[in-house]
């Protein structure tokens, strides 16, 4: 995947969890719905520490929202007997 460089970063959007779930305001999560890279609220809060610090924390959410659906739309495990 080609990757060009940026300073773009973010001091808004939608507050996350943990499991990038998006968060109303009073901190409940709202079902099904995930927010990774710049849609999300910077994860290190509001700094932009620099040019190239965006990918990694882009890259790691968005690997942790897709964890997340992955683990919820797996069928539940057969009952034994």
């Amino acid at each position: 995947m080609p990757f060009s460089r940026s300073i773009l970063g973010t001091k808004g959007g939608a507050r996350t969890n943990a499991h990038a779930e998006v968060l109303r305001p009073d901190g409940s999560v709202i079902p099904g719905l995930f927010a990774a890279g710049v849609a999300m609220a910077n994860p290190i809060g509001t700094r932009n520490v620099g040019t190239g610090t965006t990918i990694g924390p882009n890259m790691a959410w968005g690997y942790i929202a897709g964890q997340r659906l992955a683990r919820r739309n797996q069928p539940p495990a057969p009952r034994l007997s």
